[in-house]
């Protein structure tokens, strides 16, 4: 609304002016088309009693030479070409162009008729037969017959002469100069108008493409508010010393502080852990310093506990495409790394045991078996047990399956509670499950396999039905050997269980192709 009625007093200002202007041009030049009007006026009514004079002389020098009084003065009448008929009138005609016609009177004032009458131009106007009857002479008409009726009765006086011009011709020069600057006004005042419309017509659209601009802009500024007000994610804005200047509502539901109190903190302090603060840190300068937008994932410890936070650094530059100030964009990823994790867990671990299952125990050791390659430790450093459940098809037949399940689990607890921290378990499939060893000589390999047996073996199975049993294993033993994958490995640690199964099962049998 004020701007609605800053246009409109523009609009206003500029009319007034333009009206002014206009009203100020015609004032002046109507003040000079009238002083110069009157100026030639006033010569134009001198000139017909001047040309009286001089015109007389050669009328009495006509009228002498050809004996005659006013009354024979013959009345030239208009014909269609009035050139004069006696050439000692022309004299006169070429000496005076600019009389159009000069009268007799006798000396009683009355009309003798037209003596002689010329032109300016080409054009001829037809003459009137009565004396002095042209519209430009009727002021030096009446003087001219009063003074001719003082002289009555004064016998053998030359008759009066009296000259006349024709007005709106001695005018006409005077009429196309006073055209000039009334038409140079009126000119002026058409052009000052024309661009006073084209000025308006680009203000008003300038006004309406800027009313629709700011109309949008504050659209965009009010669904921007709204967003950012509303949304799910944390929000915040660093100055260039990484601290922060204004956060969402939702930052502030998120880590408990209020937003008129959480300027002039410092972002890094956020991160729960030195790792995320030096991610936080190494993104934030590559932001300003590039600038480009940064990525990195941080916990940070909030009321609710601790929050895994995938944030977004976007730099806000100038108009120099430097960065005076970063907004950061904070998106709670706690769900979904749970969910990831507990997706990984399934992916990479027995659902019934919970220990690794072959694929992950095959990419684990693989790992472990290329290590021992590239340090050049052989048969000392790296070993494998392959352990099998003896009879646990019977197991199944005799107590059921929730049976076998329930030994399977206690089965891989123990073997999860004997190993050691760096030893990597897994059930491979069925009834069997297999244990690497890395860093570890024969002598403890076995060791170590004979203390799982046992402890397997002193481990009782109880059913709910109160019934109960014991498990014994059979155990393969295998060290690697140079250049020796991990399948062949394992191949040679399965013919080392299935000889312990050969040879009565419940014991540990090293694979006899070791010295």
């Amino acid at each position: 609304m004020p701007n609605s009625s800053m246009g409109s007093a523009h609009v206003r200002l500029h009319r007034i002016t333009f009206m002014l202007v206009i009203a100020l041009l015609g004032t002046l030049t109507g003040f000079y088309v009238l002083a110069d009007f009157q100026h030639v006026r006033k010569q134009e009514q001198h000139k017909p009693a001047s040309q009286a004079a001089p015109a007389s002389l050669p009328v009495a020098a006509h009228l002498t030479d050809t004996d005659q009084m006013p009354g024979e003065i013959p009345a030239l009448p208009g014909p269609s070409n009035p050139r004069p008929r006696h050439s000692s009138m022309q004299p006169l005609v070429d000496a005076t162009p600019i009389i159009r016609a000069i009268g007799v009177l006798d000396g009683d004032g009355v009309s003798r008729g037209i003596a002689i009458a010329a032109l300016e131009t080409d054009s001829i106007k037809v003459l009137m037969m009565s004396a002095l009857h042209t519209p430009d002479v009727g002021a030096g008409l009446p003087h001219a017959a009063s003074a001719a009726a003082g002289q009555a009765g004064m016998e053998g006086r030359p008759p009066w002469v009296v000259t006349g011009r024709q007005y709106l011709e001695a005018m006409a020069d005077w009429h196309r100069l006073a055209y000039l600057p009334a038409g140079l006004c009126i000119l002026f005042a058409a052009a000052l108008g024309a661009a006073l419309l084209c000025y308006r017509r680009r203000r008003r659209q300038y006004d309406r493409r800027t009313a629709a601009d700011r109309r949008l802009m504050q659209a965009r500024e009010q669904d921007y508010r709204i967003i950012v007000e509303h949304t799910a994610n944390c929000i915040v804005k660093l100055d260039t010393n990484a601290n922060l200047s204004y956060v969402n509502p939702a930052f502030s539901a998120q880590f408990g502080i209020p937003c008129d109190l959480a300027a002039g903190r410092s972002f890094f302090d956020l991160m729960a852990d030195d790792d995320g603060r030096e991610q936080a840190r190494r993104c934030f300068i590559t932001a300003l310093m590039e600038p480009a937008k940064q990525h990195f994932r941080a916990g940070s410890m909030t009321p609710q506990g601790l929050l895994h936070l995938e944030w977004t650094l976007f730099p806000v530059t100038d108009e120099e495409d430097r960065a005076n100030s970063v907004i950061g964009l904070g998106h709670d990823v706690s769900e979904y790394i749970v969910m990831h994790d507990k997706l990984r867990h399934m992916a990479q671990n027995d659902g019934l045991t919970g220990l690794p299952n072959r694929r992950h125990f095959m990419e684990t050791a693989t790992v472990e078996v290329n290590r021992s390659h590239r340090y050049d430790r052989y048969d000392r450093e790296l070993a494998i047990l392959m352990i099998d459940l003896d009879h646990f098809k019977a197991i199944n037949d005799t107590w059921g399956h929730q049976a076998g399940d329930i030994a399977l689990q206690i089965c891989a607890r123990t073997i999860r509670e004997t190993s050691r921290e760096f030893d990597i378990p897994a059930r491979i499939g069925g009834e069997e499950f297999s244990v690497l060893l890395p860093n570890t000589a024969i002598d403890n390999a076995f060791l170590a396999a004979e203390r799982l047996r046992l402890a397997i073996a002193a481990q009782p199975i109880v059913l709910a039905n109160g019934a109960g049993f014991h498990l014994t294993t059979s155990i393969g033993l295998a060290t690697l050997r140079r250049g020796e994958t991990l399948e062949d490995l394992m191949k040679r640690a399965d013919a080392a269980l299935y000889a312990a199964k050969r040879n009565g099962r419940n014991r540990v049998e090293i694979d006899d192709t070791v010295a």
